[in-house]
């Protein structure tokens, strides 16, 4: 009888060591719930994972539902359980790291599909374009007769600086597109007020420096004119003691021409309008000027302060000698007037010098300053540049070439 009643007992009860005594109708209910309990710890096969206080036990089928109490938040089960919600979450984090793996094969297994898509195609894109420079030219146009690319080019065809060559004399001309700019000033010299926008309509090919002993002397030799011997600097610095006649027939034997007025300013302070060529303030060190003379106490050779060069690459506009451009001067100028490619008064009794020179304080040598002399004057700071005389519009896609030089 005892026996019996023993037996009966154990029926109605499951104990399993280490865990809480549950009734039969307890393990039941979590029978049912086996398939939400594989979720966080029991496999598919109504097994619980291992508990972390008996590693490596397996218990039968029907002793599982007590290792899931841990989930069940039970009074007595909680203290031992406890610690094991921490361990279903460790499972749950898995699910999002694996979902990473994938997002990152994922680009890999992609590179197909962005092929076409912006990044790739932009690549490869750029990967041709930079093996011929993109050039931004006007096909319309060809290279002048008689010149050559410069090799030492840093600008593209058609952007302000582009260089090119005169082959018989190696004069160096800078492109300077068309434009409009700010000419003249607000205040300070009476003649250059008031400003005014000007526009130059068409792109030319302007001097790069001013024009040199030698190449003057090629001139005079060719001409058979006598070579004013009183510009006795070097070879390569600027020829002076010239008369506004002698500079125009210089200019008119190489198919060239004087600036204008106009000209002259655009290529010295460009679309921004400074009133130095390199910006606003004055930089002894950018210029030959009365506290900044050439070796000699004069000029200094043409081209010697690069740094100081305009924004289509002109140099030397503020100081070294004075320039004579092809206008007559006229003080109330810049009251009217064209405002588009202006040529200055149809007479006059002086022509217009630009630029100031070593003799003149950094005052005078400002870009929006104007100066006159009568035609036949010569000075030993007085030179000139030239532009291409014929009506240039763009520098026109030749491909670069050798310059023979760079001028003496």
């Amino acid at each position: 009888m005892r026996v019996v009643l023993l037996f009966s007992i154990c029926l109605l009860t499951v104990h399993c060591p280490g865990q809480e005594t549950i009734t039969g109708g307890e393990h039941r209910s979590l029978l049912n719930r086996a398939p939400e309990l594989s979720t966080v710890g029991v496999d598919r096969s109504g097994r619980m994972l291992q508990s972390p206080r008996a590693p490596g036990a397996t218990t039968p089928r029907d002793t599982v539902p007590p290792t899931a109490p841990p989930t069940d938040p039970e009074p007595p089960t909680g203290p031992e359980t406890a610690p094991e919600p921490p361990a279903a979450p460790p499972t749950d984090p898995e699910p999002p790291t694996a979902p990473e793996p994938p997002t990152d094969p994922v680009p890999p297994a992609g590179p197909s599909a962005e092929a076409p898509a912006g990044p790739e195609p932009g690549t490869t894109a750029e990967a041709p374009g930079t093996q011929p420079p993109v050039v931004r030219a006007d096909p319309k146009v060809v290279l002048p007769a008689g010149f050559l690319t410069a090799a030492d080019n840093t600008a593209a065809f058609g952007e302000p600086g582009y260089t090119i060559v005169h082959e018989p004399t190696g004069m160096e001309f800078v492109w300077v597109p068309a434009g409009e700019f700010e000419m003249g000033a607000y205040g300070g010299n009476p003649d250059a007020t008031p400003a005014r926008k000007v526009t130059i309509g068409r792109g030319m090919w302007f001097g790069k420096h001013e024009v040199t002993n030698a190449q003057f002397r090629q001139f005079c030799v060719a001409t058979r004119s006598a070579f004013p011997a009183a510009s006795d600097a070097g070879p390569r610095h600027p020829v002076v003691m010239v008369s506004w006649e002698e500079a125009r027939k210089f200019a008119e034997h190489n198919g060239m021409r004087l600036p204008t007025e106009a000209e002259w300013e655009y290529a010295a302070r460009g679309p921004s309008g400074g009133s130095l060529p390199w910006g606003e303030r004055w930089n002894e060190s950018l210029a030959c000027a009365a506290d900044n003379r050439g070796p000699d106490g004069r000029s200094y050779p043409v081209g010697s302060f690069p740094e100081g060069a305009s924004w289509c690459g002109a140099l030397d506009m503020a100081g070294n000698v004075f320039e004579w451009c092809a206008d007559w001067y006229h003080h109330r100028t810049y009251s009217g007037g064209d405002d588009t490619d202006p040529q200055g008064p149809a007479t006059g009794t002086y022509r217009v010098v630009r630029g100031g020179s070593f003799a003149n304080p950094a005052p005078l040598c400002r870009t929006y300053i104007r100066s006159k002399y009568p035609p036949n004057y010569v000075m030993r700071h007085l030179g000139f540049r030239c532009v291409l005389a014929q009506p240039a519009q763009a520098p026109a896609r030749g491909g670069p070439g050798r310059s023979p030089r760079t001028g003496p």
